[in-house]
């Protein structure tokens, strides 16, 4: 059997269909956040790294205000390490973290150590496991901040701050899930869910367009 032309759709009727196809088709996909893997060897030299600037800043923090320059160029090392592994401008997180307050860089630097922690419900174990809001009462516990159980409590525990307010430490909440952001957009240290661990991440465009900062210094 033969149609008639007069039947046929045309190209630009075609073309028009599977334009609306596609955006109809990305709407309805999840954009997923973006998972950087470090192997184990590079996990291990940032947590050491971490380390040694923690143990930097105990030196650092004196009554007459001094920083010691071995301590900063620790710290500058370290963040134009971070910078380059999740993609960011390096330049942005040096200047973010030199004017940072010790207390938050002792709460990003503790997270830190713990890189390739295994994430474990229901946990804040340095070296055994940690679940999200486990790793992120862990961390400001060591400056004396008491945070709740639970991503959604450690969000309203604290006070609300606008994205481009954040500092270092806050933390970055979604239904179900909290961080600590590191200090320039997208990037933060995390521990998603079983079967992953303590990580470096860098969230998708999607996610850091609705997920909610929070300052735990109230």
């Amino acid at each position: 059997m033969r149609f008639s032309s007069h039947f046929l759709p045309s190209q630009a009727v075609i073309r028009t269909f599977v334009l609306l196809a596609t955006v109809v088709t990305a709407l309805f996909v999840v954009d997923t956040a973006q998972a950087i893997p470090m192997d184990r060897q590079a996990e291990r030299r940032f947590s050491r790294a971490a380390a040694e600037v923690l143990v930097a800043l105990n030196g650092a923090e004196r009554p007459d205000g001094f920083v010691d320059q071995a301590f900063r160029e620790q710290l500058d090392t370290l963040a134009a390490n971070v910078a380059t592994f999740v993609g960011v401008d390096e330049r942005a997180l040096r200047s973010v973290w030199a004017t940072t307050s010790i207390e938050r860089l002792r709460v990003v630097m503790t997270a830190m150590v713990e890189l390739g922690t295994p994430y474990r419900d229901n946990s804040a174990e340095p070296g055994v496991g940690f679940d999200c809001s486990g790793l992120v009462q862990y961390a400001w516990q060591t400056v004396g901040i008491s945070l709740p159980r639970g991503s959604g409590s450690q969000y309203l525990s604290g006070d609300r701050v606008l994205r481009d307010e954040a500092q270092p430490g806050d933390l970055v909440w979604r239904p179900g899930h909290v961080a600590l952001y590191l200090g320039v957009k997208g990037a933060i240290l995390q521990t998603p869910y079983g079967g992953r661990q303590v990580e470096l991440h860098m969230m998708n465009s999607r996610i850091q367009s609705w997920v909610r900062y929070s300052n735990p210094l109230v």
